[in-house]
């Protein structure tokens, strides 16, 4: 299936062809219904007191902290970036050596990420997982900033590393067989 999770890594996959605009578009209904659900999962598992207090968790930019909400798009996408340039360097890459090992490398790059952007804006990098505890809470504010961050983040590594180790891979061509005498055989005057 993929098991991308993410409409940020969907739209990235399918901006580079990698994915059929049919089943991408599946895809990110399917992830933005499955958030949608499970932040009202929890909002009927939790006293009403908890999910208000909590937002659900949604993510939200932290203002306090200087951060803009431009700043939280740029901060968001380049989160984004990090993660889907990884997806694409050991998941979607068919030269990955260790293909059922890519869940490390992956899930290092999201602990690093949620490290360096968590305390500034809950460093979402996908738009499925904001949108569930926002529609459930009734909490749109900064929505915005985490639908344009991770889809922009997404285009863009998967744009440059789509250009620089895809697009132009040598196809590798098998050998042909060759004479043990080292070519083919001439006639040579006697």
């Amino acid at each position: 299936s993929g098991g991308h999770f993410n409409p940020a890594v969907t739209v990235g996959v399918w901006v580079v062809g990698k994915i059929e605009t049919l089943r991408a578009g599946l895809y990110v209904v399917t992830q933005i219904a499955g958030g949608i659900a499970g932040g009202l999962l929890l909002r009927a598992a939790l006293p009403v007191g908890i999910w208000k207090a909590s937002s659900l968790g949604a993510t939200l930019v932290s203002h306090p902290a200087g951060i803009t909400d431009l700043r939280a798009v740029l901060l968001e996408g380049i989160l984004t970036f990090f993660l889907v340039f990884t997806v694409f360097a050991v998941a979607i890459d068919d030269r990955g050596v260790f293909k059922s090992l890519a869940g490390l490398p992956i899930g290092l790059v999201l602990t690093f990420d949620i490290l360096m952007g968590g305390l500034l804006t809950g460093a979402s990098m996908n738009p499925a997982r904001t949108l569930g505890p926002a529609i459930a809470g009734g909490n749109y504010k900064d929505l915005w900033v985490y639908l344009v961050g991770p889809v922009s983040g997404s285009i863009v590594a998967a744009t440059l590393y789509w250009f620089s180790f895809l697009r132009f891979r040598e196809v590798s061509v098998p050998p042909t067989e060759t004479p043990i005498g080292g070519g083919p055989e001439e006639d040579l005057p006697s």
